[in-house]
């Protein structure tokens, strides 16, 4: 083996290494975010809060909802939150949250007391999403 070919072979040894650590890197990064979500998901599935959001035209895009009085999620996701509550309290406030307003109310449905905080989310860019 010539000396070029060493060094060569010796270069692509430690790259071989460094890529390695960053593939551990990598996985030990994965299995921390992943064990958080599961926590945080825990957390959101288990608490006596509501989580939700609606895009621009006020259809649902997430929800968590808990509770006997609460629809299926699944029959939130991509439906209309003006048509779900029309007709109750809850509209005029959605209406509101729509135009960016940030609201904050104590609202009633079906019985239950909502104490409700809403505020748009933005992105990187100061979109609202």
């Amino acid at each position: 083996m010539t000396e070029n070919n060493m060094d060569i072979n010796s270069e692509l040894l430690k790259i071989n290494e460094e890529l390695k650590a960053e593939i551990e890197r990598h996985r030990e990064t994965t299995r921390l975010l992943t064990e958080k979500q599961q926590f945080l998901t825990n957390i959101l599935t288990n608490a006596p809060i509501v989580i939700w959001c609606i895009d621009n035209e006020g259809i649902f895009t997430y929800s968590q909802f808990a509770g006997e009085n609460a629809l299926p999620d699944s029959e939130r996701i991509g439906k209309s939150a003006l048509e779900i509550y029309k007709g109750t309290e809850v509209a005029p406030f959605l209406e509101k949250v729509i135009k960016d307003e940030v609201q904050s109310a104590v609202l009633s449905v079906h019985g239950v007391i909502y104490d409700t905080r809403v505020s748009p989310l933005f992105d990187a860019n100061g979109n609202k999403t």
